[in-house]
């Protein structure tokens, strides 16, 4: 019997980890990404990374396992309840053909999750200079002569997040594509397809259409922010003193033909427009799934499961089964 080396011996053995901080919560779970694997906490995630994953050739013993955090939120945050964790309960490959490659569409839903964290950082930070410039208003009274404060790289940062928000929805797209295929390219050819093949009943193709329908508009804003003409723009201003002698926030108009979004505070545009996405996203995988998922001859539907059920607070969807007479959660 051959000994084994020293390395194999470390790196097949039993290991311990501790993950980041106690001010990060609880481990609630993990999720697995082909080889890779998420440890969910309350308030981060963090991705293992092997010591076989960074030195796959076994050449040095001293290599330890690792972990990196890749997310400041966690299972305790609305957004990654509905992207990410989401996607790991209704992703599950039991419930579909090999067809249906369930890894890639749940590494499309870390995108999503990654993609709107970082509007959500960018949002609050928003959110807290303007606090401050509002606060030092308060003693800046000068009769003849008044200093406005300013967001350094307003339009810059409105822009990033549009850029964000529309690279989410792309990812939702890929989400589409592994079910329906290359044709899908944005929500608006996603409820196209869905109406020509004519195999969705009405009120389900309706219901979609309530999650579609923000993207799509998210979609043609963020078009208008990249490529503005006279009657497609963005329009960015910063703090202004009003005639009435009151001051204004930083605000965001979306000129637009079909699609218009009157002046409002820029803070409050794009948290509604991180909220949205999000919202959408969680909708438009309970559809995908609900029409896609198959359990043997039992009979599957998607439901929201009751909060004292779920594994996380925010995910809320979970598949169903009719179990004699009352439908039941499985998986």
């Amino acid at each position: 019997m051959t000994k084994k080396r020293y390395i194999d011996a470390v790196r097949e053995g039993a290991a311990r980890m501790s993950v980041g901080g106690t001010d990060e919560g609880a481990v609630s779970g993990f999720v697995k990404l082909g080889g890779r694997l998420l440890i969910i906490k309350e308030r981060a995630v963090y991705e293992v990374l092997l010591a076989d994953s960074i030195d796959p050739e076994r050449t040095n013993p001293d290599i330890p396992n690792a972990h990196q955090r890749i997310l400041s939120i966690g299972s305790e945050s609305q957004l990654l309840g509905r992207t990410l964790l989401t996607a790991d309960r209704l992703l599950d490959q039991q419930f579909f053909p090999p067809t249906i490659n369930c890894d890639s569409a749940r590494q499309s839903a870390l995108d999503v999750a990654l993609h709107l964290a970082a509007i959500a950082d960018d949002v609050g930070k928003l959110e807290e200079e303007t606090v401050r410039a509002f606060q030092g208003l308060a003693g800046n009274h000068a009769k003849h002569s008044f200093t406005l404060p300013s967001i350094s790289g307003l339009e810059a940062r409105c822009k990033a997040s549009f850029h964000r928000a529309h690279d989410s929805i792309k990812s939702s797209m890929n989400i589409a594509r592994v079910f329906y295929g290359k044709s899908i390219t944005h929500p608006d050819s996603l409820d196209a397809y869905l109406r020509s093949k004519g195999s969705e009943p009405d009120e389900l193709l309706t219901w979609l259409a309530g999650s579609l329908a923000p993207l799509s508009r998210i979609w043609q804003w963020r078009n208008a922010v990249v490529h503005p003409k006279d009657n497609e723009k963005m329009l960015v201003s910063d703090f202004r003193l009003m005639p009435s002698g009151q001051f204004a926030p930083p605000s965001i108009e979306i000129r637009h033909p079909t699609v218009p979004q009157t002046s409002t505070p820029a803070s409050n545009l794009l948290r509604d427009v991180l909220d949205e996405v999000s919202a959408s996203f969680e909708g438009l995988l309970a559809f995908l799934c609900a029409s896609n998922a198959q359990f043997g001859k039992f009979q599957l539907a998607i439901s929201v499961l009751p909060a004292d059920r779920r594994k996380y607070p925010h995910a809320r969807y979970a598949y169903f089964t009719n179990l004699g007479d009352q439908f039941a959660p499985i998986g």
